[in-house]
């Protein structure tokens, strides 16, 4: 197994010398099947760190290359102990699933679209990957692009309007009728953002910028931007929710992040520290002087006054100082220590993207424009009917892919959604 075989490298700690001499061996950076971050190789403690780049090649292989390669590690790596990458900081609740047990499966014939920065891209990534643990989508899981599974309907509006605004969408189709829709960039581009807000269907926006944004006036005025944008979006169409996530923590040396501090003097090993907490009366995880927290305080200001809901995140990731790539950056391509510090982007383990999967879907189920329920209890009434004709059954939970998109394909949309 990957896991056992990555922990026992692990025993004996590396000098940065011996470590990008064994990345050079292993040559981690051309072979993208088994790529996994230098952390792997030389952080030992507390946990060794496998990002997204361990599968996310994966969502583009055809349905003969999963069939070949025994599938996708995503489909067949379902336990959290399969995974590489140790889990210091969650257990497990009972019934936790994933993010479609949690989000997509209480939104029939609904789109989710996720937009943001690079950590967007982690949350995206993610969730495509839980959608292949939970065995809800074809291999490949895309219905976007050229190569296409056998099962899915493809989204040609949505390919058509990634070419029109110059932007990669890319979309997954659900056994229900659910899309999700994953799209980042660094900065607010506001015509790229009304755009797939006007021309994609979209029925529930989670959008997070901030970790580009270096100060208050910036990032207050990218926020009323935004912010006014969903609230016409969502005034516009009936059960529309609009959400911001928050920032995630960054954990630079000191235990905050302070604009240069992902930039150490070449050759600096990077350190990434524990948050510095505030008087034991307050007992969430926060740091005095830490930007991150002062603009997701001016979001949640902001949010209010536009009907914008707030999805956590900060406190998920404040204790997780221990769960970054350390010197390998992997947005910047760094090849050697010391270019950039990476204390930003965060180890993957399934458990930590559940628990934020969970976070999400009670962000949606309590926003004051969410119509889910009856949304549910109508797609429940039209399977069993259709079953009845046709002697289907609905399954339910991680149930298997068994292509009934197509019935939503070939019958449409309901006029009522939008």
């Amino acid at each position: 197994m990957l896991g056992a075989a990555i922990h026992a490298a692990l025993a004996v700690p590396l000098g940065i010398d011996e470590c990008e001499a064994l990345n050079r061996r292993r040559n981690v950076d051309a072979h993208r099947a088994h790529q996994v971050t230098k952390s792997v190789l030389c952080e030992t403690l507390p946990a060794p760190c496998v990002s997204e780049f361990l599968f996310s090649h994966e969502f583009y292989w055809s349905a003969e290359r999963a069939a070949r390669d025994g599938g996708s590690k995503c489909s067949r790596w379902t336990r959290d102990e399969d995974w590489p990458t140790l889990e210091p900081h969650l257990v497990r609740p009972a019934g936790l699933g994933g993010i479609w047990e949690n989000v997509l499966s209480m939104m029939p014939n609904r789109t989710l679209w996720m937009h943001g920065d690079s950590i967007m891209t982690q949350v995206c990534e993610a969730a495509i990957c839980s959608l292949q643990r939970s065995h809800v989508v074809p291999q490949p899981p895309l219905c976007t692009g050229r190569d296409l599974a056998a099962e899915t309907v493809p989204c040609p509006e949505i390919n058509q309007l990634a070419s029109r605004i110059g932007m990669q969408i890319r979309g997954i189709r659900l056994p229900n009728g659910a899309r999700l829709l994953c799209t980042a960039v660094g900065v607010l581009e506001h015509e790229k953002v009304s755009a797939v807000l006007r021309g994609a269907g979209v029925d529930v926006a989670l959008i997070n910028y901030g970790l580009h944004y270096h100060t208050n006036a910036n990032f207050g005025q990218m926020l009323h931007t935004l912010f006014s944008t969903m609230e016409a979006w969502a005034a516009a169409g009936a059960g529309r929710v609009s959400l911001f996530r928050e920032l995630s923590a960054q954990h630079f040396k000191g235990g905050s992040y302070s604009p240069g501090a992902e930039k150490p003097a070449p050759g600096t090993p990077c350190q990434c520290e524990p948050l510095q907490k505030r008087a034991a009366r307050d007992s969430s995880e926060r740091t005095l002087g830490n930007q991150n927290v002062e603009f997701n305080q001016l979001a949640k200001r902001a949010a209010a006054k536009h009907g914008v809901g707030m999805v956590p995140f900060y406190n998920l990731t404040a204790a997780r100082h221990d769960m970054h790539r350390r010197h390998f950056c992997s947005y910047s391509n760094q090849v050697k220590v010391g270019r950039c510090c990476d204390c930003t982007h965060f180890c993957y383990t399934p458990l930590f993207w559940d628990m934020f999967f969970s976070q999400l879907g009670r962000s949606i189920r309590t926003h004051s424009r969410w119509d889910g329920s009856r949304l549910v209890e109508q797609q429940q009434e039209e399977v069993a009917a259709e079953g009845s004709r046709h002697g289907r059954k609905w399954r339910r939970g991680r149930g298997k892919w068994h292509g009934h998109g197509r019935r939503r394909a070939a019958h449409g949309q309901p006029e009522a959604r939008r």
